[in-house]
């Protein structure tokens, strides 16, 4: 409102500037002229050019000012929102199931995180923007129906009749933001899951294949992107004729209803504005037009993560005092088709169990079932008596210390991995958990020692390392559950060795669930349960599995003779 009252006034201003130049002496001037005579007069300024040029740069300089910072608050008010949007998808996505991220492309987050939100955050920009046209168009329509209505309102009748194609083509922003949406998300996906699997490309030796792949989505998303910026410049460009066509009509009626010079002036470049502002209107309605797909994608995704949102309760997990069962559980990934059937567990507190059977047997759903990122659609999970889904699933799983078949780490140093795990660890505790997992014989060997980067996921330190880090990472947190999902079935004798050795050693003092490649590894196991197509098909011991001379047997026998 400010920015378009000094932008007023210094057109105004212009029509006086005229009548000096045109009258000297001030006779015949405008009506325009003498009123802004009256205006000067009234704060005891001289009436003279002098006067007129000061209010005109006065004008032109504050409304500058004014419009710079009014820019400022737009921008940061932008961001604000855009913060709040990624704020707000964010937190739905992390508070959704893992079903939700196992059903969606890494890549498709990636692509909506970086260029979908840079889109939402320029369209913001230009919807404020279109906002302050829109005003500043009507404002700046107060001085030409000041000086002359009639031919205001003929201009304004061209206006919209030669704006109307432009509106039209403008609506081929979605289309072509659709299309780059798409493209985007393709390209990105596939760029992130080709440098993902980047070893087994160059394994594969299929780095043409990789490379005609990827620049192949690239020109697709690049080819709609340069239609729609070609569509958007065009249609700017194309204003322009019309806006010289809307001064040209302004300047033909204006001789017509016998406008004086000075008063056209104003009137002549009061239309040039308005025509400037509709034209910055009609691109930037193209604009926004475009931005619409990339806020209905991550409408989209939140809609999705919101709908599978991970159960929670209210009783927050202290310490596991007497066991954790899994009584008649049964899960599927899809309907008709049992992932895990009538399952019965009992976890002991400070109890080592096994879960052994061959590939596909549901070991790894039930790990998942236990750390609660499934639901079962059949049974129940109880922690000491309490039903899993009335316990504060964050709180339970922060007393969960969880070692996968294939761990990761981030690109960052050894010690900060361990602090991203328990941010209060101090440095005696990160060397107690190391020893224990045998790490430290290592760590210690490096030149930087604790500060060595390890890389993305930890692609610098060997499989053995890599492992008996993640390990100790687990320890750290000094669990009242640890997991293991076949943590050692990847590893040389030797790490396998060690890390065997410190998993024996940690579980005197705390619940162990381990899954178990070499069976070998589950002697000291208190209890095995062994699984078959998602049932349980034989329980208990090492010896009296063995003596029974059942499936358990059967697999250790095989494994006996293929080593």
């Amino acid at each position: 409102m400010v920015v378009n009252f000094f932008n007023i006034g210094s057109l105004f201003a212009i029509g006086p500037l005229v009548d000096f130049v045109i009258h000297p002496d001030l006779q015949n001037i405008s009506p325009l002229t003498e009123k802004m005579i009256s205006v000067i007069e009234s704060f005891a300024f001289p009436v003279s050019l002098s006067s007129f040029l000061l209010f005109f740069v006065s004008f032109v300089f504050f409304g500058s000012l004014f419009q710079a910072v009014s820019e400022y608050v737009v921008q940061k008010t932008r961001f604000k929102i855009v913060e709040a949007l990624f704020s707000d998808c964010l937190n739905s996505f992390l508070s959704a199931k893992w079903q939700f991220f196992v059903g969606q492309k890494q890549g498709e987050f990636i692509n909506l995180f970086s260029r979908e939100l840079i889109m939402i955050a320029s369209a913001l920009g230009q919807v404020s923007q279109f906002t302050v046209g829109v005003v500043q168009i009507f404002f700046f329509l107060s001085v030409p129906f000041y000086i002359s209505w009639q031919v205001t309102l003929l201009c304004i009748i061209g206006i919209v009749l030669l704006s109307i194609p432009f509106i039209l083509f403008g609506r081929y922003g979605y289309v072509f933001g659709k299309k780059g949406t798409d493209y985007s998300k393709e390209f990105i996906s596939l760029l992130n899951e080709n440098f993902n699997l980047l070893k087994i490309v160059l394994g594969f030796a299929n780095q043409k294949k990789c490379h005609t792949d990827l620049v192949k989505a690239y020109v697709r998303y690049a080819n709609t992107t340069i239609q729609w910026l070609t569509l958007g410049n065009a249609l700017f460009l194309l204003f322009r004729p019309v806006a010289v066509l809307i001064v040209a009509i302004a300047l033909f009626f204006s001789r017509k209803f016998n406008v004086p010079v000075s008063e056209m002036s104003v009137l002549l470049l009061g239309f040039f504005q308005i025509a400037k502002s509709a034209g910055a209107c009609v691109n930037m309605n193209t604009a926004i037009g475009n931005f619409f797909p990339s806020y209905e994608l991550m409408k989209s995704l939140k809609e999705k993560a919101d709908l599978e949102k991970q159960f929670t309760g209210m009783k927050i997990f202290k310490t596991l005092e007497d066991r954790i069962c899994l009584k008649n559980l049964s899960f599927s990934y899809q309907e008709n088709e049992w992932a895990l059937k009538s399952i019965n567990i009992i976890i002991e507190k400070s109890k080592m169990i096994a879960l052994v059977g061959k590939s596909g047997s549901g070991k790894s759903t039930l790990i998942d079932m236990i750390m609660g990122f499934n639901e079962p659609q059949v049974g129940c999970i109880e922690c000491d008596g309490v039903d899993i889904h009335k316990i504060d699933i964050d709180s339970y799983r922060s007393r969960i210390g969880y070692v996968p078949q294939d761990s990761v780490l981030f690109n960052t140093s050894i010690k900060e991995n361990f602090l991203w795990a328990k941010p209060d660890a101090s440095e005696k505790d990160i060397k107690e958990a190391c020893f224990l997992a045998h790490a430290d014989e290592f760590i210690d060997n490096f030149p930087e020692k604790y500060d060595t980067i390890v890389g993305d996921r930890g692609v610098r330190l060997s499989g053995g390392q890599l492992q008996r880090v993640a390990l100790a990472r687990a320890f750290l947190k000094k669990p009242d559950l640890l997991i293991l999902d076949e943590a050692t079935s990847s590893l040389d004798s030797h790490s396998e060795k060690l890390i065997q050795d410190a998993i024996d050693k940690f579980a005197i003092k705390t619940t162990v669930v381990i899954i178990a490649h070499r069976l070998s590894t589950v002697r000291k196991a208190d209890h095995i349960y062994v699984l078959d197509q998602g049932k349980i098909v034989e329980e208990g011991k090492y010896n009296d599995l063995i003596s029974k001379r059942g499936r358990f047997s059967s697999m250790v026998d095989m494994q006996e003779l293929t080593k």
